[in-house]
């Protein structure tokens, strides 16, 4: 590459899971990513304002060909209800950037409501964008997990309930 004379152009290529199940959610979905500790997924968070001055904290990026854009179970505008069992109701900005931060694990799990269901259940009022850019229903609450490898297109739908073992 080094002998190459003018520019050279990569395509990386990559695969997105589509999973039924999460496009057509109407409750909670729980999302466990397997990933290298450490790493981050590849999310950044914001606040948004709801009915009743209410703030919740939703996904405002997901980084192109990150962890959480190749899972294909997050979006931007999803509600971020909990990560690692850690509950964001009335949490700032900066602490759910923190709790985020935390999960340097083998498995990164958040529990999330997806965009389309939290704009029929309110009318929005105001976005607060992040500076830094860095009670549930559970007749409806699913695990979608699949290890990061690229070559990997299989999805496992698990109960939520049940103990996940490492693989």
């Amino acid at each position: 590459m080094r002998q190459c004379r003018g520019t050279t152009l990569f395509l990386i290529e990559y695969d997105v899971a589509i999973v039924d199940s999460v496009k057509h959610a109407t409750g909670p979905l729980l999302i466990e990513i397997e990933k290298s500790p450490g790493s981050t997924i590849g999310i950044s968070l914001t606040q948004k304002w709801v009915r009743g001055n209410r703030s919740i904290i939703v996904i405002d990026i997901v980084k192109p060909a990150s962890i959480a854009d190749r899972c294909g179970a997050l979006h931007c505008g999803d509600q971020i209800n909990a990560i690692d069992q850690k509950l964001f109701d009335n949490i700032s900005l900066f602490e759910a950037n923190t709790v985020l931060r935390s999960c340097t694990g083998d498995f990164c799990r958040i529990e999330v409501t997806p965009s389309n269901i939290i704009l029929e259940q309110s009318n929005e009022i105001r976005v607060q964008p992040s500076p830094n850019r860095t009670s549930l229903n559970e007749h409806n609450r699913q695990t979608f997990y699949r290890p990061p490898s690229i070559n990997n297109t299989n999805w496992t739908t698990r109960n939520s309930y049940q103990n996940i073992a490492k693989k």
